[in-house]
């Protein structure tokens, strides 16, 4: 005698999808047009972040060379106001607006003292003391500020903003002025930037 057992057809058609079988859709990847798209928003902000550094190196720069500006300015107002006979002349020698290619310095040379057998020091009357101050001022301004040039000169427009002087040229009446200027940039037609940077020395003659 023989037996047979159905087959359970309907049972094997209710088993449920392998599992995995949905996700292995899904773990495909990123396309190329998703990592392209990555890579430019990433490269957009690296670009970003180079540009403010850059701005901030340019800004720090443009302060620390108006700083030396500024030291540079109150060297030269110590210094005058130490020799103040000579600034208060109205023809003192302090008074220059072109920039000085050599100056006396004979008087520096120091004098023989004979009866002790030393030396009594510099012998430059205050007159040749103001001109090697202005010299040795406009030096340092040329060498320590970006084309930079000092002038000291009577100017009637005193009303700065902030230190600014509205312009280079002085009236040649008025009050002693001191003037430095110098380039803090190229714009982009290529033409430098010029600042400027004025003290009144001589409220009243």
């Amino acid at each position: 005698m023989s037996l047979t057992f159905p087959v359970c057809r309907a049972a094997r058609s209710a088993l449920p999808p392998a599992a995995g079988g949905g996700r292995r859709r899904r773990s495909r990847g990123f396309t190329l047009v998703e990592v392209l798209v990555a890579l430019v928003i990433f490269s957009i902000g690296l670009l970003a972040v180079a540009s403010m550094q850059v701005d901030g190196i340019r800004h720090t720069h443009a302060s620390h060379v108006r700083l030396q500006a500024i030291q540079l300015m109150q060297s030269i107002v110590d210094s005058m106001y130490a020799n103040e006979a000579v600034m208060r002349d109205p023809a003192s020698p302090y008074l220059e607006q072109t920039q000085l290619t050599s100056v006396s310095t004979n008087c520096l040379a120091l004098a023989a003292d004979t009866t002790l057998g030393g030396h009594v020091g510099p012998v430059c009357d205050p007159t040749q003391l103001a001109r090697l101050h202005v010299f040795d001022w406009q030096r340092r301004v040329a060498g320590s500020l970006p084309q930079g040039a000092g002038a000291i000169c009577r100017d009637d427009a005193t009303d700065f903003d902030d230190g600014v002087p509205s312009a280079w040229d002085c009236t040649g009446s008025g009050v002693l002025t001191v003037k430095i200027a110098w380039t803090d940039e190229i714009d982009e037609a290529g033409n430098a930037v010029w600042s400027l940077l004025a003290q009144v020395v001589e409220q009243d003659r």
